[in-house]
């Protein structure tokens, strides 16, 4: 898809990129010395690097050197600078290092930047670098302000606004730790209200002509942490906004003649971790799995790719089993040796994706390094390693995993097991062992008692007291369980049978002890067959052909089972889709009795814990003689703890569906991070570690 086709309706969501930049502008300017050092947290560049040029930073910051926060330096380098800076996130980890560099630092002016400064945070700064400042001082401290903290340190707020992160997909992150698992797992509070901050700053960047081109008309939500973000974007942060931005007359404008063109749907993690645990079998999302991508860079074997380019962006949805033959297929028309075969048309894609490419230089170039790229990874899968042979003794551990995850659904429960006990006696990566064990409780309810008892003594003979421990967090959290540790019946076979009565929508009443604490608990509380049945996670592949470029998802794939193994389709994604489509539901068939999108009929609350919402704020779909628009309609998906690159493909998937049925409707995703099984694994690893 071209970036023409891409911006034809698109709001300016690279305007919230602008402004993070100009935020950290902003404060170098306030520096008025010419010969200045940059000391950077290192886990920030990348960052930095995404949004602008390092080499445009330093001009406009008139820095002469750069250093790494956690390097040890001599301490008269510090001398043949005039002003300091300092970069860092909000770390404590962060601030040892710096309190050591102040320890030795000349007398010097200190410009502190901290990204997302809270007041939390100034009032461990102050305490831990023996500040001046007294405790009603930082409780009403002007976040846009600097803050004198001693006579020789400032500290500045660099306030950062969700990351564009796909233009093609509209995902916007927050950038949060392992791609906001650790905050989701254990401190959702903070994930809720930087989320919904995000959402406030999506909706001032759509503001034309001084009004808001976002208006929502619909709510709604699956999840106890889910219903206290959107109370919180309704009570709180909606009517400041309002307040703030428009003038009366604009507000009655707003209330009374703008249409709604969007709706909000807001969804947990918790509700889909077979998404997250399995591998992600997109090209973008085995990059991710196997060499994990740092916004748009990959290094492989010490050596860097950027995936900005055209061909990565045709390619990086589809599934990595047709990668080589798209790949093959461009090589041979550049050669002049491509006939076609079948369906003409295709002949008239490649031409339009080659023409995209640039140069022919360029093109062979481009399919070099994707080329390239495809086998790494599938030496990596087949070998374990970047070189083409066996001559390390390798199990093939990743590939076996992949055949693991591929008969998930073919299988039974004993076979599986014995599968696991295999991968434990030929002493695989402890990631792989989780994850596999992750897979089989999810769907399979849970692990025998003696079979986990089993698994948990072996890994602490392979891998020590630690892994256990990590092991233990998934149980925790339930995303491994014991099974019949839970009613997993109890019913859960209603609904098939009841699914012909109007179910109203209504919020889950039983209160959930663990709100603000923490959001990660396993939230199935049916029989995962069932689910699984119901909702179609695992439709019919089609007829094994080969790949041609169409492109255009929708005409590859008839379904969207392309992007996990076993033909597996995420939840989050056939939640959202039946909110506007049914026709997906083979097994149980229940039809929409509304124009007005929505759950009824479901049985949401019979399968999933957590609150359900449904608010309808000024949709009229019901009305009588009411005709859609043929305006662009959004989609505001808001995820907690974090999207998969699975997802983001299904939903890019829904997207062209619409738009095959003459529907203008467009996601815009808002996320903390993107996730997978690495980042889980090492969010909680990480916690066993604090």
């Amino acid at each position: 898809m071209s970036k023409d086709e891409v911006d034809e309706y698109a709001l300016n969501l690279e305007s919230l990129n602008d402004t993070t930049v100009e935020s950290l502008l902003n404060i170098f300017r306030k520096v008025s010395t010419s010969n200045n050092l940059l000391i950077l947290d290192q886990s920030l560049s990348s960052f930095i690097n995404y949004l602008i040029p390092f080499s445009t930073l330093k001009a406009k910051g008139k820095i002469s050197q750069t250093i790494w926060l956690h390097s040890s330096v001599d301490v008269e380098i510090y001398g043949q600078f005039d002003s300091i800076l300092i970069v860092i996130q909000k770390d404590p980890r962060s601030v040892q290092y710096l309190t050591n560099i102040l320890r030795v630092l000349p007398k010097k002016k200190v410009y502190l930047i901290v990204k997302q400064l809270d007041k939390s945070f100034t009032y461990h700064l102050n305490k831990t670098l023996g500040g001046s400042l007294i405790f009603d001082q930082i409780n009403n401290l002007d976040e846009n302000a600097a803050i004198r903290l001693t006579p020789a340190l400032r500290v500045f707020n660099w306030n950062t606004e969700p990351i564009l992160l796909d233009a093609e997909a509209r995902l916007l992150s927050t950038q949060e730790p392992f791609g906001g698992l650790d905050s989701y797992l254990n401190q959702p509070l903070l994930q809720v209200d930087g989320l919904a901050n995000a959402f406030i700053s999506l909706l001032k960047s759509s503001i034309d002509l001084n009004i808001p081109s976002l208006k929502l008309k619909n709510i709604y939500g699956k999840g106890d942490h889910a219903k206290l973000l959107i109370d919180i974007i309704q009570s709180e942060k909606m009517p400041d906004f309002i307040n703030e931005e428009l003038k009366p007359l604009e507000q009655e404008f707003y209330f009374t003649k703008a249409e709604g063109n969007a709706n909000l749907v807001v969804l947990e993690r918790n509700l889909d971790y077979l998404s997250l645990v399995m591998n992600q079998v997109t090209y973008s999302g085995l990059l991710d799995d196997l060499f994990s991508i740092d916004f748009d860079t990959l290094t492989v074997n010490g050596d860097k790719y950027r995936l900005n380019d055209e061909l990565y962006q045709e390619l990086k949805y589809y599934n990595f089993a047709s990668i080589g033959t798209r790949l093959n297929q461009l090589a041979k028309f550049i050669q002049g040796e491509y006939k076609t075969k079948g369906n003409p048309g295709n002949l008239e894609d490649i031409k339009k994706l080659l023409n995209n490419l640039g140069s022919l230089t360029q093109k062979e170039e481009l399919i070099k390094k994707h080329t390239t790229l495809s086998e790494s990874i599938l030496n990596i899968i087949q070998h374990g390693h970047l070189n083409d042979d066996d001559s390390y003794g390798n199990f093939k551990e990743n590939e076996t995993f992949l055949e693991l995850e591929n008969d998930l659904f073919e299988s039974d429960y004993k076979t599986q097991i014995a599968t696991l006990k295999s991968f434990l006696t030929k002493n695989f990566k402890l990631d792989i062992i989780l994850s596999a064990a992750a897979c089989i409780s999810i769907v399979n309810d849970g692990i025998k008692e003696r079979d986990l008892s089993w698994i948990s003594d072996h890994i602490y003979e392979n891998f020590g007291l630690v892994a256990i421990a990590l092991f233990d967090l998934f149980l925790h959290h339930g995303i491994i369980r014991i099974s019949g540790s839970t009613d997993l019946f109890g019913g859960a076979f209603s609904i098939l049978s009841n699914s012909d009565k109007q179910e109203s929508v209504k919020d889950y009443t039983t209160t959930n002890k663990k709100l603000g604490i923490t959001a990660g608990t396993n939230a199935i509380s049916s029989n995962y067959a069932l689910i699984n049945k119901f909702w179609n996670l695992h439709p019919q592949a089609d007829d094994n052909e080969m790949p041609q470029i169409s492109g255009s998802l929708t005409e590859e794939y008839s379904r969207p089972f392309f992007t996990l193994p076993s033909n597996s389709v995420p939840l989050l994604s056939r939640l959202t889709e039946s909110l506007f489509i049914r026709d997906f539901l083979e097994y149980k068939p229940v039809n929409n009795l509304s124009r007005r999108p929505n759950w009824d009929r479901l049985g949401i609350d019979t399968m999933f814990h957590g609150s359900t919402t449904d608010i309808n704020i000024c949709d009229r779909s019901n009305d009588k003689g009411f005709a859609r628009s043929g305006d662009v309609e959004y989609v505001i998906l808001i995820i907690l703890g974090g999207i998969t690159r699975s997802e983001i493909a299904c939903f890019r998937y829904m997207e062209e569906r619409f738009k095959k049925m003459g529907i203008n409707r467009q996601f815009i995703i808002l996320t903390p991070g993107i996730v997978n099984n690495g980042k889980l694994i090492s969010c909680l690893d990480n916690a066993t570690q604090s």
